[in-house]
């Protein structure tokens, strides 16, 4: 079964995307549930940030594992995205779950190919490309990436799996302390619409550029914790 994403989308001036920005190296996050008591843990993010060797300036990986329990039962995730070192164009994305491959992705100049689960099954995925796009599940780096300044809207054509192409849109909104393990961070605030009645807000250190978390309401994610690896 092959699936062909063709999508209509208007493509805006791009911004500078610098991914020698990000630095290499290795954090975990906790992740929490709002409840009636406050924001409880339910599960870890691991996340390591490495250079590789490559064309064209190098290659950067960012690998996460996502373990804990939810209302489905325990969970173990992991995704690996491989990208150009120097603008974070995307080489190759690859997501299992508990062991089992879920969504394979490769990125080329024309066209993105792959193959991606739906209902059980690995369906084929044939993405024809006319513009450069950026993978658009990958949230935290790109951030990183972006010239973060207070008051700028973001707009960068993405390729999602499930979506195909599309835009993603992210407005600095401000700044804030953010209490991590070694003590409060100054970062930027910035949110991310999910639809037209919510959004969520991730929060970006000013000084290492290093993701400190998100909090999208119901629950979010802050820097710190045990992470299985």
């Amino acid at each position: 079964m092959l699936i062909t994403l063709l999508a209509a989308t208007q493509v805006a001036a791009l911004p500078p995307i610098n991914g020698r920005a990000i630095r290499p190296g290795e954090a975990c996050y906790t992740m929490r549930r709002e409840g009636k008591d406050g924001a409880v843990p339910f599960g870890t993010t691991h996340q390591r940030i490495r250079i590789l060797p490559g064309p064209r300036g190098g290659l950067i990986e960012v690998a996460t594992r996502q373990t804990g329990s939810g209302a489905r039962g325990s969970f173990d995730m992991r995704d690996v995205y491989v990208m150009r070192r120097a603008d974070l164009r995307p080489v190759s994305y690859l997501n299992k779950v508990k062991g089992e491959t879920k969504i394979e992705l490769t990125y080329g100049d024309k066209q993105v190919t792959g193959r991606r689960e739906v209902d059980g099954k690995m369906v084929d995925i044939a993405q024809p490309l006319d513009h450069r796009v950026w993978e658009g599940t990958l949230i935290g780096p790109m951030l990183a990436a972006l010239p973060l300044r207070k008051g700028v809207t973001f707009s960068v054509p993405v390729f999602k799996y499930n979506q195909g192409l599309g835009t993603s849109t992210f407005k600095v909104v401000g700044e804030k302390a953010v209490q991590t393990p070694s003590g409060p961070e100054p970062a930027w605030v910035i949110e991310i619409p999910v639809d037209d009645k919510r959004s969520v807000s991730y929060f970006v250190s000013k000084r290492s550029r290093q993701e400190l978390g998100y909090d999208a309401g119901f629950m979010s994610q802050v820097l710190g914790g045990e992470c299985p690896k």
